[in-house]
């Protein structure tokens, strides 16, 4: 049972992905996907959406209280906090996608203590709110050597007993299931068996009143190494 809880189209994301939505399940399903979720952006009205990824984080820098990329990462999981707080999801995307633009995404971060003090205490709020976080295999098709989270991230949520979730983040069928094999890997190099999914379970009204409930599954990993191997 492969599945992705985090995908894109075309169709409620014009611009930023490709392809219509049911030409993508009909994809996802022909590789042996059982389960899809898809995460569309909201809707960009400002040309100040729109800049690239490298000049975003440029000028999120500068912005930043002390012009660095440490204090950009401190704001980064400020923010983080602030939404985990607010919001409390039950999936937490691309955790690290801080690093994607850093000038060294393999760098350390526990070489900054504040950086560091951050990604525990967000690490630890998503685990007392039951929070998954996604092991996100689009970090490896944008040219990192791990896939979200890192590794040192990855641990440390592992000693908390929290549970991961998988997704491709793919922005059209070419990226659907992209460096699966290679996440799995990742995955059992931490001691990971298992992975996290809902699953919708039918109404029990006869006559359809009674509303539909979703369930936590267990996938385990081997079952994406039959599909990926």
């Amino acid at each position: 049972m492969a599945f992705t809880l985090h995908s894109h189209s075309g169709e409620f994301c014009p611009g930023h992905a490709k392809d219509q939505l049911e030409d993508i399940v009909k994809h996802a399903i022909s590789v042996g996907y059982k389960t899809i979720g898809f995460t569309e952006h909201m809707p960009r009205y400002d040309l100040r959406d729109l800049y690239p990824e490298e000049e975003m984080f440029a000028t999120a820098r500068e912005a930043s209280s002390r012009k660095t990329e440490e204090s950009l990462y401190e704001d980064y999981y400020d923010l983080q906090y602030d939404m985990l707080k607010e919001l409390r999801p039950r999936v937490v995307g691309h955790f690290d996608l801080v690093r994607l633009m850093s000038e060294d995404p393999a760098r350390d971060v526990r070489q900054w203590k504040g950086v560091w003090d951050r990604i525990l205490r967000n690490l630890a709020l998503a685990r007392e709110q039951d929070g998954w976080l996604e092991v996100n295999s689009a970090g490896l098709r944008k040219g990192l050597a791990e896939p979200y989270p890192g590794r040192i991230i990855a641990e440390e949520w592992i000693k908390l007993g929290g549970k991961f979730t998988f997704c491709d983040d793919s922005h059209g069928i070419a990226q659907v299931a992209t460096n699966y094999a290679r996440t799995v890997t990742y995955l059992e190099s931490l001691g990971v068996k298992e992975v996290w999914c809902l699953k919708r379970t039918p109404n029990s009204g006869v006559d359809g009143t009674m509303r539909a409930t979703v369930e936590e599954v267990s996938v385990p990993l081997s079952a994406f190494r039959e599909h990926f191997p």
